[in-house]
């Protein structure tokens, strides 16, 4: 458990030039990372010996502390009639590590289609680039159908 958790607070400013969109930009953003389980150390040390920190936490320490610029845009539009896109892009940015490769890159999507009265359809996906977790990109899709029915016991308004 919370390995890892993340915790960012952030003062800056937010830009909304239309209902649907907006951005934000953390100048002076604090991140923390907590690693609790020691024993992932111990887990990953017999493939790679360079695990003396993992996610960025050295051995023997429970948390990381970093001095970030935030960047956060946020999509959410009925994009056709019973077709929403809901889109959130997060950047995070070390100080120390502004050399590219200290850049955190999380790209989260939804589309839902409303197909009618009782039956959505649900297609979600994230992409991480996260140079403290894995060298590669990682992905992550889904594809959900739901069934909506609603039970009342209240009389229909006529």
């Amino acid at each position: 458990m919370l390995s890892p958790a993340y915790l960012t607070e952030a003062l800056g400013i937010e830009y909304k030039p239309v209902e649907y969109f907006s951005a934000q930009f953390g100048l002076g953003a604090l991140r923390q990372t907590f690693v609790t389980d020691q024993t992932l150390y111990d887990k990953y040390a017999p493939t790679a010996p360079k695990y003396n920190e993992i996610y960025g936490v050295k051995r023997g320490e429970n948390m990381r502390n970093q001095i970030v610029f935030q960047f956060v845009a946020n999509f959410d539009k009925e994009i056709a009639k019973n077709m929403f896109l809901k889109a959130r892009y997060m950047a995070v940015a070390d100080y120390a590590k502004l050399n590219g490769q200290g850049i955190v890159h999380r790209l989260d999507a939804n589309l839902t289609a409303k197909v009618n009265r009782y039956i959505n359809v649900n297609l979600a996906g994230v992409i991480l680039y996260d140079y403290d977790q894995d060298v590669d990109v990682q992905f992550s899709q889904v594809l959900s159908l739901g069934i909506l029915y609603g039970l009342s016991n209240q009389p229909k308004k006529q």
